[in-house]
């Protein structure tokens, strides 16, 4: 958990410097979502650590999986109109 401080900082440093390069149309798209991908990821975290542990993934496949599945579940609630308000 201590390494959420410090990425979240290099997150932030990033962000304000405005560099031409983080100037990613999908991006923009994602940055509504932000709260819900980060409220869900603890779950697939908790769901993949497993397959992690046992080595039928790697630390690139783990993390991918979880970025992966997190984003997807944080847009397909936003799209319903019962979850939209969750998420976004």
């Amino acid at each position: 958990m201590a390494g959420t401080y410090f990425t979240g900082m290099r997150a932030t440093i990033a962000a304000l410097s405005n560099h031409p390069a983080l100037r990613l149309g999908i991006l923009s798209s994602l940055g509504r979502l932000t709260l819900g991908i980060y409220a869900i990821h603890f779950a697939f975290v908790d769901m993949l650590r497993q397959s992690f542990k046992t080595g039928s993934l790697s630390w690139g496949g783990y993390f991918f999986a979880v970025l992966f599945l997190s984003v997807s579940t944080a847009w397909l609630l936003g799209r319903s109109r019962l979850t939209h308000r969750l998420v976004a």
